[in-house]
């Protein structure tokens, strides 16, 4: 029992450490460099186009990665090549409506479209990759490709107005360069499966769009604020709202791997090992909410003194509304491997639109009259109303 939690605490550090080095990449490297390398306008536009990356890398390399590990959970055993051929099939189907989208939104030069459409492919890529390696429970691999990452973030800035006049090179350069580190890595420990297919790709797809549907809705919620922001408060808001909240996002590095970390184990638990997750979630609710907002709060004003000082003194107002959402959503994030490996993630679909919903009559009646600051508030009582109800949903479906 000691050298299983022994065990247990070294893969969840390793998890910690692998997730954490890429979000220090992206919200405490690139993004304050581009803030203070772009004007308002521009950053909003990156602010942006990452919100979209993350939510297409997630929803097709994440989650095809998930249905493959629910299916062999389940004994239901595919050759890998069948997951490849459905993951390209994937890419060719949405990328074109990715891509009209992109081009709508942003009017850029081809390069950017060049650059961007590489940089989704690539993403999604080793998203999907990430998730296999993740269910031979090989972390220290995703620590070696994202410390690659983080590399050629630092190398590709050190180039900028050097070598390098588009930002758009940073973020391909470095996806190129961290998948190519983890597909190499990963060549001899993901052996090639001979089992024969024994689910159709027809069946593959419909297990996807089930769990993608409601990830799509779930991401779309979860970046919901960053899309609406602009209409609702103005261009002019974005860099304050951004840095308080992905500052206090930053609590995420452990959430998120343990999440993850959490999924895998319960892919292999007992129905009484995810009953006792679950009861204690429950009654860990109120200390949990209380503890988190005070360490998001915290770590919000830190953070934005030393990367966004620029923006410190409009931060004050957005503290408590950015913390109380920070703590409900990673404890939403937290139920979510619950939720899922019981097959119940329709739970996870009604309570993310209920949150969008709320959310955006909230933003709307509340940013007309106190601006950011509403607009803040308005993402706070979405994100309780939302944990509230997959706790209760949660709860209601385990005792049927």
């Amino acid at each position: 029992m000691d050298n299983k939690f022994k065990k247990n605490i070294k893969e969840i550090l390793i998890n910690v450490s692998a997730f954490g080095i890429y979000i220090v990449a992206q919200q405490m490297l690139l993004m304050p460099f581009l803030s203070k390398v772009t004007d308002s306008e521009s950053f909003s536009f990156y602010v942006v186009f990452l919100t979209i990356f993350n939510i297409i890398c997630t929803v097709i390399g994440e989650d095809l990665g998930n249905v493959r590990i629910v299916n062999l959970s389940n004994g239901t055993n595919n050759s890998e090549k069948t997951y490849k051929l459905v993951l390209n099939l994937l890419m060719i189907i949405i990328f074109p409506v990715c891509l009209v989208f992109v081009c709508v939104i942003f009017n850029r030069g081809i390069l950017f479209y060049l650059l961007s459409v590489g940089t989704f492919i690539v993403g999604v890529k080793r998203f999907y990759l990430l998730s296999k390696v993740r269910f031979i429970e090989k972390y220290h691999l995703i620590v070696i490709s994202n410390i690659a990452y983080i590399i050629s973030i630092l190398i590709s800035m050190s180039l900028y107005s050097v070598l390098i006049e588009n930002p758009m090179w940073i973020f391909f350069i470095s996806e190129i360069i961290s998948y190519s580190v983890l597909f190499f890595l990963t060549k001899s420990s993901l052996t090639e499966e001979t089992h024969q297919i024994s689910q159709s790709i027809k069946q593959i797809f419909r297990d996807y769009s089930k769990l993608s549907m409601s990830s799509l809705i779930l991401n779309l919620a979860v970046y919901l604020d960053r899309f609406t922001i602009i209409p609702l408060v103005g261009v002019n808001y974005v860099s304050s709202y951004y840095s308080t909240t992905s500052m206090s996002k930053l609590l995420s590095l452990i959430t998120n791997p343990l999440s993850n970390w959490l999924f895998i184990k319960l892919s292999r638990s007992s129905q009484e090992g995810i009953s006792k997750i679950w009861n204690l979630t429950i009654r860990a609710l109120i200390p949990a909410m209380f503890l988190l907002t005070i360490i998001s709060g915290s770590v919000s004003l830190i953070g934005v003194a030393i990367l966004y000082p620029e923006n410190l003194e409009n931060v004050w107002g957005l503290l408590i509304p950015v913390s109380i959402a920070t703590s409900a959503s990673l404890i939403t994030a937290f139920l979510k491997p619950v939720i899922l490996i019981q097959n119940k993630s329709d739970i996870l679909l009604k309570s993310n639109l209920v949150y969008a919903i709320c959310f955006f009559l909230f933003a709307v009646i509340l940013s007309r009259k106190y601006g950011v600051v509403g607009f803040a508030y308005s993402s706070s009582i979405g994100r309780i109303i939302q944990l509230m109800m997959n706790l209760i949903l949660g709860a209601l479906k385990s005792h049927k």
